[in-house]
């Protein structure tokens, strides 16, 4: 989600078929031609629709299964250092389940040492029983160079600040979940963003090297407390529609490879009165044409990695009041799903109101959803060992 400024762009992007097949830093293969890609597509994921309210059993989940972490982003003033376990609270009474990650968001020039504000509001997320889930922006200083800060931080520009965090990382001694450089493949004015470091010549390249220099460096300072979640945009903001990898965009070319992730998964957001598309049911928003057939396609380029959403949400609809059924939808999915483990849900008023108690039947859904048994309010890492990390915490 935009927690900096959206700012519309308007691309006119013009590139052959060959200059976008040297560019990427995936499979570059043409969609017919891709099996993995087919059989994304014809998942059953992608034919899933909201059901009518009289079709939904009760309850909405059985009792038994796999955990379900919950999360939120509690906004941007509720995530201050000085109220955030009071937010916590807040929240956990509202909706009767304490969230087990608590997503917050950061630049490399935040201060994480025990005394610093980032350093205070993980040491108080932490004290609640929560998790911390670190939105980290590569961004720093005025100095940093305005035609890609993608490159700035392949050059080292960044590096005494990634050091001196993963010092302040490591002596915070907790877990720690970190996504760094978050929906690279949209086109809303984050420097990291592809539209705004090279497009299709070198933007997906750029961004890997980026990715693996950060997590090296953390590495090197022993930071091994850190899990790196990869989380682009579901479809391709650029183009639209489902181009799949023949397209520079497609968010599998700005993977960095799977030594250096240890969770994925995207962002999405159903918002049409902000993105003026129609109304989304969650299968059509993470697994649909529309978004490039995102999550089926994900899960099946890398099955051995479990997929943590690291933003979702739905507009309030006080029209046709579909958004409590929406949100049932959503989490019978999720829970339901074999590889994901957990999701953030994104509860701020921003470019619309995303909170889960705009309405009163909205927040009895959310509370019928952390009713369920397999919504656990403590955070357990399962994502398996990374070779170039040795021994973590």
């Amino acid at each position: 989600m935009r927690v900096l400024s959206i700012v519309a762009a308007v691309l006119c992007l013009a590139s052959s078929a060959a200059a976008q097949a040297r560019t990427g830093a995936g499979p570059l293969a043409n969609n017919a031609a891709d099996p993995i890609r087919e059989a994304a597509r014809r998942s059953p994921e992608v034919t899933g629709r909201t059901p009518d309210p009289a079709s939904l059993p009760g309850p909405v989940f059985a009792p038994g299964g796999r955990p379900f972490f919950s999360g939120v982003f509690l906004g941007d003033d509720a995530s201050k250092a000085e109220v955030i376990e009071q937010s916590i609270r807040e929240f956990t009474n509202m909706v009767g389940k304490r969230p087990a990650l608590v997503k917050t968001f950061h630049a490399f020039n935040a201060d994480f040492s025990a005394n610093g504000w980032a350093g205070r509001l993980l040491r108080n997320v932490q004290r609640t029983g929560a998790t911390n889930y670190v939105a980290l922006a590569p961004a720093w200083t005025s100095e940093v160079p305005t035609d890609s800060v993608l490159a700035a931080i392949i050059g080292g520009s960044g590096d005494d600040e990634l050091r001196r965090i993963a010092r302040e990382v490591r002596a915070f001694g907790g877990l720690v979940l970190i996504e760094p450089g978050w929906e690279m493949n949209g086109r809303w004015g984050y420097r990291w963003q592809g539209v705004d470091n090279g497009l299709a010549a070198t933007a997906p390249a750029r961004y890997v090297q980026a990715w693996r220099r950060v997590v090296d460096i953390f590495i090197r300072e022993g930071a091994t407390n850190v899990r790196w979640v990869f989380n682009p945009n579901t479809g391709n903001p650029v183009l639209g529609g489902a181009p799949g990898p023949a397209h520079w965009n497609w968010w599998g070319h700005y993977y960095p490879g799977d030594d250096y992730v240890d969770y994925v998964g995207f962002h999405g957001f159903n918002g049409p009165s902000v993105w003026f598309h129609r109304w989304m049911p969650f299968a059509d928003l993470f697994s649909g044409d529309q978004a490039d057939y995102a999550l089926p396609d994900l899960v099946r380029r890398h099955p051995n990695k479990p997929v943590l959403i690291g933003e979702f949400a739905a507009e309030k609809d006080p029209e046709h009041l579909r958004r409590g059924d929406w949100i049932r939808d959503a989490y019978r999915q999720l829970i339901a799903h074999p590889k994901i483990v957990g999701g953030i849900w994104f509860h701020m008023q921003k470019e619309t109101d995303w909170r889960v108690n705009t309405l009163q039947q909205v927040l009895e859904a959310y509370q019928e959803v952390m009713r369920d048994p397999r919504v656990s309010d403590t955070f357990v890492d399962v994502s398996p060992p990374l070779p170039r990390h040795g021994r973590r915490r």
